[in-house]
């Protein structure tokens, strides 16, 4: 989805801040920042204790002027390449540059949900579905960037299968409700399956829980991402179908907070939103650092899966990272076909906030970061 159709039906309410707050809000940020031509930002350690990239300049990193840190727990619910950008940004120190020392935890979707409800964390990097489901619930979770506006996951079976034959087959996802559920079950409906009749869907975990279930026969399929993917090709595992290619736009991830933090937590949220939203273009421009850190991340040392997995995501993430209304209208949808009736009167843009967006927008820094980051040659 464009900007300007994002911005068209974004809620009441949330509209961008007038310029003149724009400029207020970003100046202390912006004039501290020290944005190189064309090279990478120099970074040292920030928060999580990652250690600075290979190359970094110590010196540089002292000598630049950046804000005054803040320092911020974030949660994310999957150690899968989907949310890989955490620790490329982190490494990058990008975190530090725009302000910030990062401390980067792990829970399952549930836990991370929780936390961020109850306040331990003022932000957690998700997939949509689960800031819905939230939402939806009485929390008030609000998506304040995107990142993957599709699917990025494919479904594998230990033994060649038609779609056909998955019928009465188990099926590992991680918990009911979560983005692998979401896509079984989509892609069951597609292929004229009942998922609720047709399948046995289970929960098994993580994205390396579930490909194990698959290998052990513990379940006869899954849904994994890359990296895995070519860990499971080279497992002689057999991959059915890819997600994105049945042409579903799908709220993937993205960062997420709630809407009682965007005013008190303000500086931490655009600090975390702009670092975030340069992350994805300094992904799309340094392979190498990339798929170092993906491989940090994963904690997988296997060139071929690290290569195919940057090259997946450069495809994937979206540029500049607006979140997508149809996407959550998809994951709306999905939901009230489950029964659940909240879904069917809720409004996609209730569940969105893109002021923090809008403000790199106003500034250009899109087009900054677009001119200062090209695709690798």
């Amino acid at each position: 989805m464009g900007v300007d159709a994002v911005r068209a039906a974004r809620v009441r309410g949330c509209e961008p801040w007038p310029a003149a707050a724009r400029v207020l809000g970003l100046s202390a940020l912006l004039l501290g920042m020290a944005c190189t031509a064309a090279g990478a930002p120099e970074g040292g350690r920030s928060g999580g204790g990652a250690a600075s990239p290979p190359g970094a300049s110590s010196a540089t990193v002292a000598q630049a002027a950046v804000p005054e840190r803040i320092s911020v727990r974030v949660m994310h619910n999957a150690v899968a390449g989907s949310q890989a950008l955490l620790q490329v940004i982190q490494d990058a120190g990008l975190f530090t540059q725009h302000g910030l020392a990062v401390e980067i935890a792990n829970a399952t979707p549930r836990a991370t949900t929780a936390a961020l409800l109850a306040g331990e964390t003022p932000l957690m990097i998700s997939s949509g579905i689960h800031a819905v489901s939230a939402g939806l619930a009485g929390g008030d979770t609000v998506i304040i960037s995107g990142g993957i506006n599709t699917l990025d996951s494919s479904l594998w079976t230990r033994e060649p299968l038609s779609p056909e034959g998955l019928r009465g087959k188990r099926l590992g996802v991680s918990t009911f409700g979560d983005a692998a559920d979401f896509a079984a079950r989509f892609a069951a409906r597609r292929w004229g399956l009942d998922p609720t009749r047709d399948l046995e869907i289970v929960q098994v975990g993580q994205p390396g829980e579930r490909l194990a279930a698959l290998q052990s026969g513990a379940v006869d399929a899954t849904i994994i991402q890359p990296p895995l993917t070519v860990v499971a090709r080279k497992a002689g595992l057999h991959q059915l179908a890819e997600m994105a290619e049945l042409g579903l736009e799908y709220q993937h991830t993205g960062v997420v907070t709630t809407r009682g933090r965007l005013t008190p937590d303000a500086p931490v949220l655009e600090r975390f939103v702009s670092a975030w939203a340069e992350g994805v273009y300094y992904y799309r421009a340094r392979p190498e650092e990339a798929r170092a850190a993906v491989g940090r991340f994963m904690k997988l040392d296997d060139p071929a899966a690290l290569t195919e997995t940057y090259e997946r995501y450069i495809n994937w993430y979206t540029r500049p990272p607006y979140p997508t209304l149809p996407g959550i209208a998809a994951i709306l949808e999905q939901i009230a076909e489950s029964g659940d009736e909240r879904a069917r009167t809720a409004r996609p843009e209730d569940f969105v906030d893109t002021r923090f967006l809008d403000q790199l927008q106003a500034a250009g820094r899109f087009a900054q970061w677009d001119r200062q980051y090209p695709p690798a040659q």
